[in-house]
């Protein structure tokens, strides 16, 4: 009789462990899984907060690049008045 107690008790054991074990297993993926998913968003938080960085930074980028664009051209535009200026005045230096 001892070893029909024995004997059912052990595989009784056994199912008990696989069961145990299974639902560690299926726990284990889903916490996992859910740390992924924290893991991702704080990702995705980091990764907006450094593209608004960016946008930041392009958008004074384009600022000063309009304003060089403009004194470029202002400069540019005095050069060339000079320039007929000075072939004007030579001009009528030459005809005088």
């Amino acid at each position: 009789m001892a070893q029909q107690a024995n004997g059912s008790s052990a595989p009784e054991q056994e199912h008990y462990d696989f069961l145990r074990l299974g639902e560690e297993i299926a726990n284990s993926l889903v916490e996992t899984a859910e740390a992924q998913v924290v893991q991702a968003q704080n990702m995705l938080e980091h990764t907006k907060a450094f593209a608004e960085n960016v946008r930041n930074q392009i958008t004074d980028k384009a600022r000063e690049l309009a304003e060089m664009n403009e004194r470029l051209r202002a400069f540019g535009g005095t050069i060339l008045d000079a320039h007929k200026k000075f072939l004007g005045d030579h001009d009528n230096a030459a005809t005088s």
